[in-house]
């Protein structure tokens, strides 16, 4: 069977928790790292549970340099990114928003998912 590394952000609630919970009884051997800005106590050995802000380059470098250290001590057959983080912003008309409003939404939905792919 795979070994697989399991990365799901948004991983402290709803479908991103519901991910971690399949993944992490399925009976294999796959790690899974669940990255969210809480953290969030999980039981199993195979959990690795990050807590970073993905709105920041910080947050991105943090995660990074984590997921670095644990491919340095394992071998994984396939590396597999649910990105499920996300953030909506203000619903208002695009000319009402503000400029960090907007920046904060397009660093989360689309920066943020290319950062964690490198």
């Amino acid at each position: 069977m795979n070994k697989r590394l399991v990365i799901i952000t948004g991983s402290n609630r709803g479908l991103g928790k519901a991910l971690v919970d399949t993944f992490l009884m399925d009976g294999s051997q796959d790690t899974v790292v669940g990255i969210s800005r809480s953290y969030v106590e999980q039981l199993s050995p195979r959990y690795v549970d990050v807590g970073a802000d993905l709105s920041s380059i910080e947050g991105c470098e943090s995660v990074l340099l984590m997921l670095g250290q644990l491919l340095k001590h394992d071998v994984f057959e396939q590396v597999i990114l649910f990105n499920n983080a996300g953030r909506l912003g203000e619903v208002v008309p695009s000319f009402q928003a503000s400029p960090y409003d907007i920046a904060q939404t397009i660093f989360v939905n689309q920066t943020a998912p290319m950062i964690l792919q490198s």
